[in-house]
Parts: structure tokens; sequence; C-alpha cells
């Protein structure tokens, strides 16, 4: 695991990157795109997202950064991949080690696409109290390096982690910690994971994000209810005037750079 501090690095906490706008969105100005990319620094901040913690990252009036967990699943995440490229939008996906290893196309789609790839632990065991230390730590390492093997190595893996079913482990924490890799909760979800409908989905979001007006949305590419959600939400984002941010490690900043 003392590669994993590779993770850490020494670049300033956040810093603007080149802006990402609809207008580079292949001639399509109507599209919702990428308004800029926010360089996030692990090694200066440790745990984001106000459903759990007391900080999130540093966002202007209506902006959000999309998240996914829970896959890859066909073909519910080459739709939510295709959704994302149809508007010129970049994510973060936490990705699940034994998924990565079953669908590895889907993963490697979505790095070449420029999207933030991160990990949500191997096998989604939700991790809370009475779980020994050791398996603890075991489940996160483990997801990481199936991840990394299908990607090529640790260095296209985001230093970015979700507990599954947001079950937290101060164990784990301590650990992400010491070796340079943030922890990542959110700021509002969509209960999509309870099976809803893609209109009751949209309606959630977007009345969450009205009230909140900025911060780290958690979806699942697994569901296809939000496979199907996800076009009609996302112009519909843009109908209300908010805009995307993709966040990226400070190791990786010339990721995403520029719309596609």
């Amino acid at each position: 695991m003392h590669r994993l501090l590779a993770f850490a690095c020494s670049l300033a906490l956040f810093a603007a990157a080149t802006p990402a706008v609809a207008a580079d969105c292949r001639g399509r100005p109507a599209a919702l795109g990428t308004s800029r990319v926010l360089t996030v620094d692990p090694a200066q901040i440790r745990r984001v997202g106000t459903m759990q913690y007391q900080d999130t990252l540093p966002l202007r009036d209506h902006e959000i950064v999309l998240t996914f967990d829970d896959g890859p699943l066909p073909p519910y995440t080459a739709r939510v991949l295709n959704a994302l490229r149809a508007e010129c939008v970049r994510a973060t996906f936490f990705v699940l080690g034994g998924m990565a290893k079953a669908y590895p196309g889907l993963v490697r789609r979505a790095h070449s696409e420029g999207h933030t790839i991160a990990t949500h632990s191997q096998s989604h065991r939700v991790l809370g109290h009475g779980v020994p230390e050791a398996d603890v730590k075991r489940d996160f390492e483990t997801g990481v390096e199936m991840v990394a093997a299908v990607l090529g190595g640790r260095n296209a893996v985001a230093p970015f982690y979700r507990f599954p079913g947001l079950g937290r482990s101060a164990a784990l924490e301590q650990h992400l910690a010491s070796h340079g890799v943030m922890a990542w909760s959110a700021d509002f979800d969509a209960d999509d994971w309870t099976h809803i409908s893609a209109d009751r989905i949209i309606a959630r979001v977007l009345a969450r994000i009205e009230r909140k007006g900025r911060g780290i949305l958690v979806l699942h590419d697994i569901q296809p209810a939000t496979a199907r959600a996800l076009p009609k939400l996302l112009r519909a984002l843009r109908a209300r005037h908010f805009r995307i941010v993709h966040a990226v490690p400070a190791s990786a900043a010339t990721v995403g750079q520029s719309g596609r």
C-alpha cells in the first residue's frame, strides 16, 4: 500500500483549469457542457460531502459535480456514458473492483472519455461497526488494485473513495488520510437506488439541487431508471442555469480540460 502515497501531491489545494464550455462541444451550443475543471489535492482536503461531513468542495452557486456509484454494469453504464458524451459533460465514477473486473471495457471507456475513475470498495460490502479493521482495509485495497489492473496502473485511478452505502469506518477514514486518499460523501442524492421511476428521480434531484444551490450529486449508473432519466435531467439542469464542474486530483490536472 505504500504505492498509494503517490496519490498525494504538493500542488495547491484547488486550482482552476482551462474552462470546458458548451461552445467547444463539436459546434453544439445547446449542450450543457462542462463549465470548468476543479483540481483537488487529497493531501490537503480529506473528506467532502455534507451528507456526512462538515465540508464539501468549494463550488460556486449553481455548480454541480456529478458522481456515479456501483458500476459498471451493461447496458446501463454505457447509456449513462452516451448521455454524458451527448452533452459534453464529465463526471466521477466510483467503481466497484468486482464490477470493473467483470466489465473492464466500460471502465476503460469512461476513462478514455475523460471521466474521473475513483473507487467504491471491492464488492459493496457495507463497512460499518463490528467489521474487523483488517477486513475493512483489505476490501478498500483490493478494490483499488482491481480497478488499477483494468486501467493499466494506479496512476489512472483517482485517490477518491466513497464508502459503500455511505457506511463510514473510522479506521478506514484514518487509513485513507494517511495514504493521501480523499473520502467522498455527497451533498444530495436522488434515491435512485430505491428503484423509483425516471420522472421521480428527476423531480427529486431538481428539488434538492434548487434547495441547496450547489454541491456533489450521487447517482447510480447500474440503475435502469437512472440511465433513462439522465438525458432529460441534464437538459433540465441547463434550463435552470446549473453548471457542471469536473473534479480531478491534482496529480491528474491535465485530464479533462476541454469539451468534446
